[in-house]
């Protein structure tokens, strides 16, 4: 999109003659642009090579790159180290710098140092640091996020190895912004479905406690479309206790494990291992797409998910290529659940996304700017995102977002997406385009009202596209290093801020939400524009 301003202001860099350290200034990074997600490029903004970090007054990021891929919690050979206070005669010396904790991450364990230059130490698990990482599968570079245990300290060390080779030292200080986000879970005023995955912990929604709870959630949330995984009851059953709370749902299919539940009817379905697929059909509503319940075998079978994502694969290509007469081959389809990718599980992932042209989405935490989905209390595994949600081609996802109560029921939290079918498949949601132009004549870049907010950014906004003051208008201050900008208008989705230095390659460096008016910026000395665009 087009509203970009430039800004310059400097701070100081030390540079280091020792390859592998880098030695950061108190502004070196980005308060807040640091986004759990998987996707990395928001640490495109922030200097190093192999190791980089990040604070906030609450917690450290760390992103480290690795010479071939490893799955961090098997066996990896993935160590990192933790100087908190920034002072190296404390903790045990490790390349210059005092290490109070240790982090194994093949090994799942910890160890806390005792005093200054000790080697003895006490072990400690994820849960006493609440370490969180993306992603669960194999990759050859993640990004963590720890407590940050030392308010008192202006400045932190983090050293990582692998299989005890040295990849980074990095030292830095501590950011004291707090980045701000919440979200409302309300419906997108636009979304013509609500799909919600949930992974009930076994037959949990028949509990009379947990599933209290659980259906407690699903009355927030008013889902169009459940996906269900862990459920050993039958379709009938499962309908019936979701329509003790929810009385509009009525409709149910599905077998051991996997069932799905609509508001409206299913008029085809299909039941694979991992998987069940259905038709989700009613004219007078205007819907008309397939759902798709996932949950694929889990741990370190990594050939059974292969097996079952190319189960999956062959029908959807068989929809596509006319093998249901019944079935229109351009029919949107929504998927959604435990893909339980926690091993080397990228290829097969990769190609049925790819070949099947499925957009990944990135759903985040209401309050948090984490993905994850899954955390079990007492596990060796930490946190991380064990649910994913894709959807194809003639569907637009205008919100989505991973619904965490106060005392979670389950281990797996829901994944909730708000879904606008796109029948031109332009990116825009029918009804939108329909309730300023009467028909689906818009297209994404246009800007009929001269705002300079092209109509898909109007569309995520929930600004109107025919009205130039209606529209999201932000300011720009600067105080020594910090850089605030400031909402001039409540933003109904995600909106994710770029950087550039030539308008023509952009970095992500930060994330608004719904209910955020400023985001505070420590950036490094760079000279550049900054825009807002949908992520």
């Amino acid at each position: 999109m087009s509203f970009a301003w430039p800004v310059t202001f400097r701070v100081g860099i030390v540079s280091c003659t020792l390859p592998w350290l880098a030695a950061l200034t108190p502004d070196a990074q980005a308060a807040g642009a640091i986004v759990m997600d998987g996707r990395f490029d928001d640490w495109d903004s922030i200097p190093g090579d192999e190791v980089k970090v990040a604070t906030t007054r609450s917690n450290l990021f760390v992103y480290f790159t690795l010479p071939n891929a490893v799955v961090f919690q098997e066996g990896s050979g993935v160590e990192i180290f933790f100087d908190a206070d920034g002072d190296p005669t404390t903790g045990a010396p490790f390349h210059g710098i005092g290490v109070e904790r240790r982090w194994l991450a093949g090994s799942r364990i910890g160890h806390k140092y005792m005093g200054p230059g000790s080697d003895s130490y006490t072990t400690f698990n994820h849960s006493a640091i609440e370490l969180k990482q993306c992603p669960v599968h194999d990759s050859a570079r993640f990004e963590i996020s720890i407590r940050r245990e030392n308010s008192s300290a202006t400045t932190f060390s983090v050293a990582v190895t692998y299989n005890g080779a040295l990849r980074g030292v990095v030292t830095a200080r501590y950011a004291n912004q707090q980045p701000v986000k919440k979200t409302d879970p309300q419906r997108h005023p636009y979304a013509d479905v609500r799909a919600v995955g949930y992974n009930v912990l076994w037959d949990g929604l028949f509990q009379t406690n947990l599933g209290d709870v659980m259906l407690e959630e699903l009355a927030a949330l008013q889902p169009d479309v459940i996906c269900f995984n862990e459920i050993t009851r039958t379709a009938a059953q499962t309908l019936a206790r979701v329509a003790s709370a929810l009385p509009y749902m009525s409709h149910a299919v599905g077998s051991y494990d996997e069932f799905m539940v609509s508001r409206y009817p299913i008029t085809w379905s299909n039941v694979g291992r991992g998987f069940v697929l259905g038709r989700v059909q009613s004219s007078s509503a205007g819907v008309d797409f397939i759902a798709c319940s996932v949950h694929l075998t889990c741990c370190t079978n990594s050939a059974a998910r292969a097996s079952e994502l190319s189960g999956l694969k062959e029908i959807i290509s068989q929809i596509r290529s006319a093998s249901y007469p019944s079935i229109p081959t351009n029919i949107p389809i929504v998927l959604v659940g435990d893909f339980n990718l926690v091993n080397f599980d990228t290829p097969a992932f990769t190609s049925f996304q790819n070949d099947l042209r499925l957009t990944h989405l990135h759903p985040l935490h209401l309050d948090s700017f984490r993905d994850y989905t899954w955390s079990r209390n007492g596990s060796s595994y930490s946190d991380g995102r064990l649910d994913h949600a894709l959807i194809s081609e003639g569907v637009v996802a205008l919100k989505s977002f991973i619904y965490r109560s106060s005392t979670p029921p389950s281990d797996h939290f829901p994944v909730v997406v708000d879904l606008a079918f796109d029948s031109d498949q332009d990116r825009l949601g029918d009804r939108w385009e329909v309730s300023y132009w009467q028909g689906l004549s818009a297209t994404a870049n246009a800007d009929p009202d001269g705002d300079d907010m092209d109509n898909l950014n109007e569309q995520f906004a929930g600004t109107s596209p025919v009205d130039p003051h209606s529209k999201v208008s932000l300011a720009l201050k600067q105080n020594n290093a910090a850089l605030s900008l400031q909402v001039r208008q409540s933003l109904n989705s995600h909106w994710s801020l770029w950087h550039s230095t030539d308008l023509v390659s952009w970095s992500r460096v930060g994330l608004w939400s719904e209910g955020m008016s400023t985001l505070e910026l420590d950036k490094p000395a760079l000279s550049g524009f900054y825009r807002l665009g949908a992520p």
